[in-house]
């Protein structure tokens, strides 16, 4: 294979260097060539991965989204925070994965980010997945807020919640926030990089043009900045995440002894308890972890580009692995409501009209009567009720105090 060609020159057309391999066909230039093509993980990833888990994606988030239209009592509070990132992982999906598989069908250089469409494309994709990044972590803490209360101050989430406006208005400007430093990361597809390249006489290069663009950072610093302002926030929610959890899960565990004062059944209500943790644990620890690796990775090679250092602390396999969890978090949360909640599970087969018989199972309505911590605990409940967003109930008794009545569906 000869790697000579002729002497650097300039392209009229971008008016930028071309690099020809013109030194010698060494292991040096031969790794250099092949830093333009794809690897074959990289064709893995792309052909069969990344369209899998886009499809996955978009059928489960509007599934779910079609469920929440389709069925009225699934229009709660909890719920308006869901579809709101259910419609958030759906743009995500569309503008990171979809925008890496036409670029890998468009051109066989990895390198070229103008195959696909132009510099002006490219940034109002950058800036809508950036948005749905930020929309989400600020979103699950909202949902992460909405469950503190409802588990530890449910009057006051009761208050609340009546007034509908109060959650659009969260919505609005968690949205509106999210934009704003979205458009302070566009600096990282801002530098336009046009090259051009005298391609060794190789098969592999045959179809490849010899110009390309690259779409990238002017400076090291706003590099940083982007790869921080991509991590830091979601380090801050996950610490707040995880004490709203684990107040939760204290609280739940410290109303066990006030529930067997009042001659309820203790084994049905561990019962209620483990099954409220687990959710929990599943919908919290399930977010974090599949988006903790990667943004660890940009956090680590922030630290390095304010370091000035080139050195590739992860390898690429570990990226693409990191990469595929961070997708797979946008298309797995409706599963997880269907699998682990048989209030939903019971909403998805009645809004595709498929009957629960079918499957040998009914719902079995039951309820259970919880004391609040409200700094007294006697007396017989009444029936003054309020119901909360999640479908609960609770009476006060002749005594002023509050008891929750928490009713749930036995499912499948």
């Amino acid at each position: 294979m000869d790697y000579n060609s002729s002497f650097s020159f300039y392209s009229d057309e971008f008016s930028t260097l071309c690099y020809p391999f013109n030194y010698s066909a060494d292991d040096l230039i031969q790794e250099a060539v092949d830093l333009y093509l794809y690897t074959d993980i990289d064709v893995i990833f792309h052909k069969f991965i990344l369209p899998l888990i886009l499809f996955i994606g978009i059928a489960t988030n509007c599934a779910f989204l079609f469920v929440v239209y389709r069925i009225p009592s699934m229009r709660t509070v909890v719920n308006q925070y869901l579809t709101h990132i259910a419609i958030g992982d759906l743009l995500f999906l569309v503008t990171s994965i979809g925008k890496k598989i036409l670029r890998f069908a468009s051109s066989k250089n990895v390198r070229d980010y103008g195959a696909l469409w132009g510099h002006w494309m490219e940034i109002c994709c950058h800036s809508i997945n950036y948005t749905t990044i930020f929309a989400s972590v600020l979103i699950m803490t909202l949902v992460g807020f909405e469950r503190f209360f409802a588990v530890c101050r449910p009057m006051r989430l009761h208050a609340a919640a009546a007034n509908t406006r109060t959650v659009k208005v969260f919505l609005a400007i968690v949205w509106t926030l999210s934009g704003a430093l979205a458009l302070t990361t566009i600096p990282a597809v801002s530098g336009v990089v046009s090259n051009c390249v005298i391609w060794p006489d190789d098969p592999r290069f045959d179809g490849i043009s010899t110009s390309y663009e690259i779409y990238t950072y002017q400076s090291s610093a706003l590099a940083a900045y982007v790869l921080f302002i991509q991590t830091v926030p979601f380090f801050i929610v996950m610490g707040i995440n995880t004490v709203l959890y684990v107040k939760m899960v204290m609280t739940m565990s410290g109303r066990l002894g006030t529930m067997q004062a009042h001659d309820l059944d203790t084994q049905t209500n561990i019962k209620l308890r483990n099954r409220v943790a687990i959710m929990l644990i599943i919908n919290g620890v399930t977010f974090f972890a599949l988006t903790f690796p990667f943004q660890f990775v940009s956090f680590v090679n922030g630290i390095l580009t304010l370091l000035n250092s080139n050195r590739d602390v992860f390898g690429e396999s570990y990226k693409i692995f990191f990469q595929i969890l961070l997708y797979c978090n946008s298309l797995v949360n409706p599963i997880i409501y269907n699998v682990a909640n048989s209030r939903y599970r019971s909403a998805f087969m009645t809004a595709f009209g498929i009957s629960c018989s079918e499957y040998g199972c009914a719902l079995r309505p039951q309820s259970y009567s919880l004391p609040l911590d409200n700094g007294n605990t006697k007396g017989s409940p009444t029936k003054n009720t309020v119901t909360t967003t999640y479908g609960n109930s609770y009476t006060t008794n002749s005594n002023g105090d509050v008891m929750l009545v928490e009713t749930t569906d036995t499912a499948c």
